[in-house]
């Protein structure tokens, strides 16, 4: 399997054999690699706001609060040292990218 290294300031979005992800950070510091899909009705989570009580991305199609226990059986994972991440990728294609937040939004 491939492991990918790089700032999480630098790229957020992560696209591996066809699906998207995206860095999420809590408010405790910690990140988790977790699918940009929002279970409910495919809505883009990485667009969406952050629940500061629990954590929970809010998804923007239909305000749904998708905790992380939903998507953290697909979540990728993930090292941190001190500002690089390092993430373990299936085998197959992927890239990376940073897409710029949305004011107001929190993001990675």
């Amino acid at each position: 399997m491939p492991v990918l290294k790089f700032k999480p300031h630098k790229y957020n979005r992560l696209i591996a054999n066809g699906t998207k992800y995206f860095i999420k950070e809590l408010d405790s510091g910690f990140l988790w690699v977790v699918p940009s899909k929002c279970p409910h009705r495919g809505g883009p989570l990485h667009l969406g706001k952050q629940c500061k009580v629990t954590g929970a991305s809010i998804c923007p199609w239909h305000d749904n609060r998708v905790g992380l226990h939903c998507v953290k059986k697909q979540a990728l994972s993930l090292v941190k040292s001190g500002d690089d991440i390092s993430i373990v990728l299936p085998d197959g294609v992927y890239h990376s990218w940073n897409e710029a937040p949305i004011e107001g939004l929190k993001h990675a």
